[in-house]
């Protein structure tokens, strides 16, 4: 008899928030600039999460199962990521606004063209980095906190044990060979 998987929910919630929260963190956040390994990681934490979980209720977890739950926390990620970044932008300002006053007062000589690009993302506002951030976070997180997933199925795979045969006199005997055959 086939027991039920435990809830992918509390792991993914773990690994996707985890991930999101670091991934807005000034300078711990520049870690995802190595191969976005703060998603990766993500994946991971909540691959090992529901592996535990998985043992505890006597349940397989491998590879397949490893590479859904990087996925449902590559989805987390991305709404974790997408509110806080769209927050921080209430908070602090935009970023690239800064950075457009920046150079114009530097007098650098930066292309009309992207002058005009740069702008038009500096106006956009918080909602526009809701929408942005959900966007490119979901991407990413499907992508990375998948391969985290797979990392982490690879790493911490659980076969629950094979359910015992009976044993003793609980068989009936075989029955007797039949004669002239």
């Amino acid at each position: 008899m086939d027991r039920p998987a435990p809830s992918l929910l509390k792991a993914t919630a773990i690994g996707g928030a985890a991930a999101g929260v670091a991934s807005n963190i000034p300078f711990l956040g520049a870690l995802n600039c190595l191969c976005c390994s703060l998603l990766i990681g993500g994946g991971v934490l909540a691959a090992y999460l529901h592996s535990k979980e998985s043992r505890m209720a006597g349940v397989g977890f491998d590879v397949g199962r490893g590479a859904m739950v990087g996925a449902v926390t590559g989805v987390i990620y991305a709404v974790v990521s997408a509110v806080l970044g769209a927050l921080r932008t209430v908070i602090f300002g935009n970023a690239v606004e800064k950075i457009v006053r920046q150079m114009e007062s530097m007098g650098n000589d930066v292309p009309p063209e992207a002058m005009k690009w740069l702008d038009m993302i500096a106006s956009a506002g918080p909602m526009a980095a809701l929408f942005w951030g959900l966007g490119l976070g979901l991407l990413l997180g499907l992508i990375f906190c998948t391969i985290g997933g797979l990392i982490g199925g690879a790493a911490f795979k659980f076969e629950p044990p094979a359910p015992a045969q009976p044993t003793g006199g609980t068989m009936p005997p075989p029955p007797p060979p039949i004669a002239g055959s």
